[in-house]
Order: structure tokens, then sequence, then C-alpha cells
């Protein structure tokens, strides 16, 4: 659903803002989203 995708949204940003290596776990679909920063442009 759109809320669903806002709250990834929302979480990416919440990363974005401060991080170098994450590993989250979403509640509502249970997937498992590595974020590494240092990795991306």
């Amino acid at each position: 659903s759109i809320a669903a995708i806002d709250e990834h949204n929302a979480l990416w940003e919440k990363l974005e803002s401060g991080a170098s290596s994450v590993t989250v776990t979403c509640r509502k679909c249970n997937e498992i989203f590595e974020f590494n920063p240092d990795e991306e442009e």
C-alpha cells in the first residue's frame, strides 16, 4: 500500500541523515534492508 511505501521512504530518509552501515527489518513486510551509504553515491 502507499502508506507502507511512505513508511519505507521515511525510514530511508532517517538512515541517510546519518549512518555508516545499517541493517533494518521492516515489520510490515518482513524484508531485510541493508543500507550502506559508503557504497552508494
